[in-house]
């Protein structure tokens, strides 16, 4: 594996869980019926969105407290930051280009942020797991919907039934939650179609090679999360 890929694996690597989750799911649990037609709807105009502004939490009784927030700008421009174990990593990505921070940690300042570039093929889909959570839908042959959540139930390639909600907000999925023994997770949707532009923070100093120090440094996030136009 390349020392990009590693960084990747590296940066949500408390968050296994969650990419996990979107894709080791194995078969229906219910009878086939006929799915809701809004819920695929929605899942597909989400998915279609030009942009999208993306709050993940997972408690896991395995790896604690994982959280993912981005801003995608499609079809190939991201930025945001991975927090787990009190550390914060931040990340931007444009095209097959990554930039990516040590993980610092978040009880520090700093006043400029230190990205490490690497080239990597295709790596919105190593880091943002949403795409993963909204073809679920297509899976769930008995949706069940009380207002605008919409919720069905899917076995795991462990075994394990996870217990998946959608709430729709108007043409598009607003929030998903999904309950696994051991695993919640929660997604958070905002901005659809009117996020930031993706850009590195103005204090920026750019390194090449990979951001995992044989020592951890430790600086902290800023109060705000860099906005999001890489060069």
């Amino acid at each position: 594996m390349t020392d990009a890929r590693r960084t990747l694996s590296w940066l949500l690597l408390l968050l296994v869980g969650v990419v996990t989750a979107g894709g080791a799911f194995l078969a229906v649990y219910y009878a086939p019926s006929q799915p809701a037609t809004s819920l695929n709807i929605a899942a597909k105009n989400t998915t279609a969105a030009t942009s999208y502004t993306e709050d993940l939490k997972q408690v896991s009784t395995t790896n604690g407290t994982g959280l993912l927030h981005v801003v995608l700008q499609a079809p190939d421009r991201l930025a945001g930051y991975e927090q787990a174990t009190g550390r914060r990593s931040y990340l931007v990505v444009a095209g097959n280009t990554v930039y990516q921070s040590v993980a610092t940690s978040i009880t520090s300042s700093i006043t400029s942020h230190r990205f490490y570039v690497q080239h990597v093929s295709d790596p919105i889909s190593q880091v943002d797991p949403l795409p993963s959570y909204l073809s679920l839908v297509s899976r769930a042959k008995a949706v069940h919907r009380d207002g605008s959540v919409y919720s069905f139930t899917l076995a795991t390639t462990t075994g394990k039934l996870a217990q998946l909600h959608y709430t729709v907000t108007g043409e598009y999925v607003s929030r998903i939650d999904v309950n696994i023994p051991g695993s919640i997770t929660r997604i958070d949707l905002t901005r659809i179609n009117s996020s930031p532009p993706v850009e590195l923070p103005a204090q920026s100093s750019i390194r090449t090679g990979s951001p995992i120090p044989s020592t951890p440094t430790t600086t902290a996030p800023p109060s705000t999360t860099p906005t999001t136009t890489a060069p």
